[in-house]
C-alpha cells in the first residue's frame, strides 16, 4: 500500500467515523428536533437540492477523471432499491432524516447514471 492509497483510504474513512460517532450521540429528544425541522415531502425538496448539488460540484472539476462510472449496472440497482427503500421507509415513520438521506442517495446515482449514458457533454 503507497502512501497515496493510504491519504485517500484516511480521507474517506474519517469523515464517515466522525458522521458515525456524531449520529450515535444524538439522542432521541435530538432525533425528534431534527424530524421536525421540516415535512417529510419538504425533506424530499432538500434532499432533491442536496443531490443535485453534491453531484454537480463535484463533478465540475473531475470530468474527464473519474472513475464512478465505470462501476457495474448492479451498483445503482442496488443502490436505486435501498434509497427507494429508506424513503418509503422514512414517509411510513414519519422520519425525516430518513428521507432526506434516501431522497439524497436517489438523486445523486440518478444522475451519476445520466452521465454515464450521455450527459457528459453538457454538464
Amino acid at each position: 500500500m503507497n502512501r497515496d492509497t493510504l491519504t485517500t483510504a484516511f480521507v474517506i474513512l474519517v469523515p464517515v467515523v466522525l458522521m458515525i460517532v456524531g449520529f450515535m450521540l444524538l439522542d432521541e429528544n435530538d432525533m425528534e428536533v431534527l424530524n421536525g425541522l421540516l415535512s417529510p415531502p419538504a425533506m424530499v425538496f432538500a434532499g432533491t437540492f442536496v443531490g443535485g448539488a453534491y453531484f454537480f460540484i463535484s463533478e465540475a472539476g473531475q470530468m474527464t477523471n473519474n472513475r464512478s462510472y465505470t462501476a457495474n449496472l448492479w451498483t445503482d440497482v442496488l443502490a436505486f432499491v435501498g434509497s427507494s427503500y429508506i424513503i418509503v421507509r422514512g414517509l411510513e415513520i414519519d422520519e425525516s432524516v430518513l428521507v432526506f438521506i434516501g431522497t439524497c442517495i436517489f438523486v445523486i446515482h440518478l444522475l451519476q447514471v445520466l452521465f454515464k449514458n450521455g450527459m457528459q457533454g453538457s454538464v
